[in-house]
């Protein structure tokens, strides 16, 4: 047997590699706890990550949320979206990595973003 937030971590970590190798500044939120289980950014991210554009000469940010076989359940989606809503400017993503394969599904609320996988 597997542990789930070991799994997790890892990752959150392989996403976070993926996004430092193509130039992203990552933020990774600490990991959770027995009694501290919502430790996210915003809430809803476990990567946040900045990146200057040399094209618009301005900064761009993008939220991460990680899942392992499962799409985050319909609040965290439901917070997602809101906001994304309140910051359009912000790329909000999931990335979801299934066992056994070696590429994510990234889906985004907004704006897509080439992560090179």
């Amino acid at each position: 047997m597997i542990n789930c937030r070991i799994k997790g971590r890892r990752n959150e970590n392989r996403c976070k590699k993926m996004l430092e190798d193509d130039g992203w500044k990552c933020i990774q939120a600490e990991g959770s706890q027995k009694f501290k289980k919502q430790v996210d950014i915003f809430g809803c991210f476990d990567l946040y990550c900045v990146k200057w554009d040399i094209n618009t000469m301005k900064t761009i940010n993008c939220g991460v949320q990680v899942k392992t076989n499962k799409r985050p359940d319909k609040y965290l989606r439901k917070q997602l979206q809101d906001f994304k809503n309140e910051y359009p400017d912000v790329i909000v993503a999931e990335c979801i990595f299934y066992d056994r394969v070696d590429k994510p599904k990234i889906i985004y609320y907004n704006k897509t973003i080439n992560i090179k996988t």
